[in-house]
């Protein structure tokens, strides 16, 4: 079976809309522009995170210390540690051995995937919708590692930008649970697409995040907007998403040509994304 992969830009966000708003929508963007609505605080783990990770006289000691903070974050880095992703032949059995071995940039990439993963909880609908997005989520981020690879970009937020560029269709879902809670999913998934982009980047924003990740999260379904390394990577990453779960299936897949000229990638640097990223999700148990 062949999979053909569109580009994923919604240029249909960008046309003039003459059809008046629904009710739910009005509410959302209601919600939208009152400025706090399903805006959690970044608990104070990640963001001691990213002072770490940004200070050269840190040491993996201290990062470990961090996470005992937090007992589940813990278990969780033990169990990361001695996935195949990073395995070396030994378990270790203490967070320092673990922060060593992960090492720090990748440990405050994992805190936010964390993070990320417990927002996602609660919901009184959506959860599936939530959760498949975060799956995503977490392939595009290595995907968007595996591209810094392939492009020879030293970019040090690249995975952050392909975890967190649709955090906000969560928080879309979520607001509407609450101002609609008995919407259509169909509308839903189309408020979603439409408004997460800056439902994400609000969130970055309050989260000061790298600026790099608020423009992942605004921009990357803005095909006028310049391509920066985070847009680069992030667009190429959505590209290859569906490509790499086609091959996790035993399917094949269409290169996005069309796609592929936008962003200036050539053919041959993208299948080395798909393959170096479906590489990383196999021993990530992606």
């Amino acid at each position: 079976m062949t999979i053909s992969v569109e580009i994923p830009l919604s240029i249909q966000s960008l046309l003039p809309r003459f059809e008046r708003p629904s009710e739910t929508e009005l509410l959302l963007v209601e919600k939208l522009n009152g400025g706090r609505a399903a805006l959690p605080m970044l608990p104070s783990v990640a963001s001691n995170a990213l002072e770490l990770a940004n200070d050269p006289d840190a040491h993996a000691r201290s990062f470990a210390e961090l996470i005992e903070t937090d007992p589940p974050m813990a278990a969780r880095f033990l169990s990361v540690a001695n996935s195949a992703l990073y395995a070396r032949g030994r378990r270790v059995a203490s967070v320092g051995e673990a922060v060593t071995r992960v090492g720090m940039l990748a440990s405050r990439d994992l805190i936010f995937q964390i993070v990320y993963a417990a927002g996602n909880h609660g919901l009184p609908r959506f959860q599936s919708e939530v959760q498949s997005c975060f799956q995503r989520s977490v392939l595009a981020g290595l995907l968007c590692r595996a591209a810094c690879n392939v492009l020879r970009l030293p970019f040090r937020e690249a995975y952050l930008c392909g975890l967190l560029h649709d955090i906000g269709e969560a928080r879309v879902y979520r607001i509407l649970c609450e101002v609609a809670p008995g919407v259509d999913p169909a509308e839903a998934a189309s408020l979603v697409l439409r408004y997460h982009p800056r439902a994400g980047a609000e969130l970055a924003e309050k989260w000061q995040l790298p600026s790099e990740i608020v423009e992942a999260c605004r921009k990357h379904h803005l095909d006028r907007a310049p391509v920066s390394d985070s847009l680069l990577l992030v667009r190429a990453a959505d590209l290859a998403v569906p490509c790499v779960e086609a091959l996790q299936n035993n399917k094949n897949y269409d290169l996005p040509s069309a796609a592929l000229e936008v962003l200036a990638l050539e053919a041959e640097a993208f299948v080395r994304i798909v393959q170096e990223g479906r590489d990383l999700a196999d021993r990530a148990g992606q």
